[in-house]
């Protein structure tokens, strides 16, 4: 009986961690053809944080298979930081480490309408 709920327990977690990592919903291709997505982690009134992951195909980066970006978005003038970022290598197997910008440091940037986010500012302000 011990063995069972253990194993029910295991198979829990690790399907909860599973969920959680996909829980990322596709914005299509840039324009080379890499996959966008997103996720959003917090909404405020007027502004919100998502998780943006770019996934590059081969022959547009030999090195990096993808990265995963933490951004703040601020609504009344569009414009995005971003506050933490991870490349995932292809050479190795190692889980890298996320780099945080410090807060000082943020550089918050115009979203154009073009640029593949610039739709979660419709879905994300109020």
């Amino acid at each position: 009986m011990k063995n069972i709920i253990s194993f029910l327990l295991f198979f829990c977690f690790i399907t909860s961690i599973e969920a959680q990592q996909n829980k990322y919903s596709s914005l299509g291709k840039d324009d080379r053809g890499n996959s966008v997505s997103y996720q959003i982690d917090k909404t405020l009134p007027n502004e919100f944080y998502f998780w943006l992951k770019v996934e590059y195909k081969k022959e547009n980066d030999l090195d990096i298979s993808k990265t995963e970006f933490y951004i703040h978005a601020k609504c009344d003038n569009k414009t995005t930081g971003v506050l933490k970022y991870k490349n995932d290598w292809r050479k190795d197997d190692k889980n890298d480490q996320f780099y945080e910008s410090p807060k000082n440091l943020v550089e918050y940037a115009p979203t154009l309408e073009d640029n593949k986010i610039y739709p979660l500012f419709k879905k994300y302000c109020n």
